[in-house]
């Protein structure tokens, strides 16, 4: 019974200091303690990892693509590539150049489509999902390698990262460790990245 008694009187504690209060105020409460948590957040993360093991998640607002970009070492085109990262994996949804010669795709998948979108022969639809890709990084000279995500602007790894093959994959982390850029970001502690027991679904770009 005085269990019962003293819950009683905190509940009555309680009741009287939320009328003493303004609603705003509450609201205020509220939208402090929202605020509070989104750093703990989980979101969708492009992860890049290094044949060392050091890796970096880095922020993938949700519905946008992760797009990487080459240019081609025979037809000098620039070939751009837009992957989703979702549920652990990578969706390749698009790739479009500026030529379809020396080995660039010239004709719709199965389920997709091509098209001519101002100078660019674009295949969409119908492309691969991968558990990671393994991507193969040049320099000023050959390849410059960029990224970025969705209209942000483009990440020169081939300034960051020269001549190293990187394994791009999905992930998910909170969002307070999650970085913008992983050029920008050059101070930025790497983490451990899981190693892919499974070799099935690694795509190889260069």
């Amino acid at each position: 019974m005085a269990n019962i008694a003293r819950f009683g009187a905190v509940a009555k504690a309680l009741a009287r200091a939320r009328s003493a209060l303004p609603a705003w105020s509450w609201l205020a409460l509220a939208a402090l303690l929202l605020g509070a948590s989104l750093p703990w957040r989980p979101v969708e993360t492009l992860v890049i990892e290094r044949k060392d093991g050091q890796a970096w998640h880095v922020a993938v607002p949700l519905g946008q693509p992760v797009v990487t970009r080459y240019i081609h070492s025979v037809e000098r085109t620039p070939v751009e590539d837009w992957y989703y990262p979702l549920g652990g994996m990578l969706y390749q949804w698009r790739t479009r150049s500026r030529s379809h010669n020396a080995g660039l795709p010239w004709k719709a998948p199965d389920h997709g489509r091509f098209l001519s979108e101002e100078g660019w022969l674009v295949l969409e639809g119908g492309l691969p999902a991968w558990q990671a890709i393994r991507l193969r990084v040049g320099n000023e000279t050959f390849g410059r390698n960029e990224m970025r995500i969705g209209s942000g602007p483009w990440e020169a790894l081939y300034s960051r990262f020269p001549g190293e093959r990187l394994c791009l994959s999905a992930g998910r982390a909170a969002l307070g460790t999650a970085l913008k850029s992983p050029v920008r970001h050059k101070t930025a502690t790497p983490q451990k990245a899981a190693p892919h027991t499974d070799q099935k679904g690694l795509s190889s770009v260069f």
